[in-house]
């Protein structure tokens, strides 16, 4: 029995060694923020540029028009439509972040600290504050419940 258990230790052991290889991903920045969503993962560098990949992060493509400049904070999606949290309200994109839009009108703040969606609501977490107004997704428009 001792020796199973031996044998069981050193092939669990095995079998969870990971392997990290460095990608020829992003240069240049830190990224604050990763967000994956089917295929495609997001990355926020210095949390104020949007990068793209198709490959598991092996290459990515800028994807900031609309929020170049912008501290992202937070991720999430609905159907084809991802949202980005930032200090300055919540940005949606359609199109895989070709073009990211300011869609945050009805709240009363702009930092938005984290964003989830469960069903067809996005819940976004603000500061100061520290409230959380919640919202409907219908069609890619956020509407304040």
């Amino acid at each position: 029995m001792k020796a199973f258990l031996i044998f069981v230790l050193l092939f669990y052991h095995t079998i969870v060694i990971a392997d990290w290889t460095q990608t020829n991903g992003i240069k240049g920045g830190a990224v604050s923020k990763l967000f994956a969503t089917g295929n495609k993962l997001f990355a926020a560098v210095n949390r104020s540029t949007g990068y793209l990949s198709y490959n598991g992060g092996q290459s990515y493509i800028i994807r900031s028009t609309g929020i170049k400049g912008v501290g992202i904070t937070s991720f999430a999606s609905k159907d084809n439509i991802v949202f980005a949290g930032s200090d300055s309200g919540i940005y949606k994109t359609t199109n895989d972040g070709l073009n990211w839009i300011k869609s945050n009108s009805e709240l009363n703040t702009n930092y938005i600290s984290s964003l989830v969606v469960n069903g067809n609501i996005l819940a976004a977490g603000t500061s100061p504050v520290f409230t959380y107004p919640l919202m409907k997704v219908r069609a890619g428009i956020i509407q304040t419940l």
